[in-house]
C-alpha cells in the first residue's frame, strides 16, 4: 500500500496513523477469473489495489481492453471525489 504517496507519508508519520487509516478503510477481497468488479455509471465507492494477479478494464466509450497487473491502482479518484465508474473492472 506504501507505493501510494499518501499512504507511504502516512506510514512514515507512524505506526497509529497507518493502522487507524487500515481498519476503517482497507478490505482485502478477492475474485473469480470474469468476474465484473466495477460496472459503468455505478458509484465508485473503492480505491483498488491490485496486490496480484491480473483484471481487465475497458472503457464505456470504447471496445480495447486494458491490461492491469500487480501493483497498479485503480479509481484513485474516489479518495478526493464523487465519482462514477465509466467502464468494467473484470
Amino acid at each position: 500500500l506504501t507505493s501510494h504517496p499518501l499512504l507511504n507519508y502516512l506510514s512514515l508519520r507512524g505506526y497509529s496513523e497507518m493502522a487507524r487509516l487500515s481498519h476503517k478503510a482497507v478490505k482485502e477481497a478477492s475474485v473469480v477469473h470474469g468476474e465484473e468488479i466495477v460496472h459503468p455509471n455505478s458509484v465508485a465507492d473503492r480505491f483498488i489495489f491490485l496486490m496480484n494477479g491480473r483484471l481487465k478494464y475497458s472503457s464505456d466509450r470504447s471496445m480495447d481492453m486494458e491490461d492491469m497487473h500487480e501493483g497498479m491502482r485503480f479509481a484513485e479518484a474516489t479518495l478526493w471525489l464523487k465519482w462514477e465508474y465509466r467502464g468494467r473492472l473484470h
